[in-house]
C-alpha cells in the first residue's frame, strides 16, 4: 500500500514526465497508458488559455516568436 505522499510524488513524476516511474506495478501500468500525455496536453493548453486571457501582449509576442506550443 503506497501513502498519500508517495502516490503523489510518483503521479507527478509521470506526469512531467523528468524521471523514470517509480518501480511500482501500478504506477508501471499508468506510465504504459496515455494518461499522463493527455494530462500534460490539457495542463498545456490550460497554461496557454490564461495567457491569452491575463497577458494579450505578452500572447501576441510568444505567438510571432511561434514558442507557444
Amino acid at each position: 500500500m503506497l501513502s498519500l505522499e508517495d502516490y503523489q510524488r510518483g503521479m507527478l513524476t509521470l506526469i512531467k514526465g523528468r524521471a523514470a516511474p517509480p518501480r511500482s506495478v501500478y504506477f508501471q501500468q499508468v506510465a504504459a497508458s496515455r494518461g499522463p500525455v493527455i494530462v500534460r496536453e490539457i495542463a498545456l493548453f490550460w497554461r496557454t488559455f490564461e495567457i491569452g486571457i491575463q497577458g494579450r501582449m505578452t500572447w501576441r509576442l510568444l505567438t510571432r516568436l511561434a514558442r507557444l506550443w
